[in-house]
């Protein structure tokens, strides 16, 4: 049985070593060290039979949050979970605009189906890309760089980046 749940504190040292882990094998997804993981405290927890299976992290700012990190674990990926979790937090978060960045074509699709606008950055509103600029400056770490080198040589390459809102006014 599938369970979604938003909780407010920071994942377990396992679960971040699992994320880590998948993260590392998916050419999809950009490296988040183990330190962001662990300071995040927002979120949406995926369980199945009461094992964590995914999340998505909520970064709050002002009039908008940011969806994402989302990551599923590999034996979670292409069982319409990752649209449920959207959903959810779609649902939980209705009267909140929202956006999301992503190379990965998985998180394209599910977006794309539940109707969020897809900008170019330079398009976006002004606050978005102002909190991106931080976010790229904040994970910018040796480790990241480090990571991404690894993924672009040893595994297939990613998709274009892609940007997504969903306005409420």
């Amino acid at each position: 049985m599938i369970k979604i749940k938003n909780v407010q504190q920071p994942l377990k040292r396992e679960v971040v070593n699992q994320l880590i882990s998948a993260i590392k094998r998916d050419p999809d997804v950009v490296f988040i060290s183990r330190y962001k993981w662990s300071g995040y405290k927002d979120m949406y927890v995926v369980e199945q039979n009461k094992q964590f299976i995914g999340c998505c992290i909520l970064k709050f700012y002002e009039d908008w949050i940011k969806l994402g990190p989302l990551v599923l674990l590999p034996q979670a990926r292409g069982k319409g979970i990752g649209t449920k979790l959207v959903c959810k937090m779609e649902h939980d978060l209705k009267d909140t605009n929202l956006f999301c960045t992503s190379t990965n074509t998985r998180i394209h699709k599910i977006l794309d189906s539940l109707g969020f606008e897809e900008i170019e950055p330079k398009r976006s509103p002004c606050k978005i890309r102002s909190i991106l600029l931080k976010e790229f400056l904040e994970y910018l770490s040796f480790r990241s760089v480090f990571e991404g080198i690894r993924k672009w040589i040893s595994l297939p390459r990613r998709e274009k980046r892609k940007y997504y809102i969903r306005q409420r006014y």
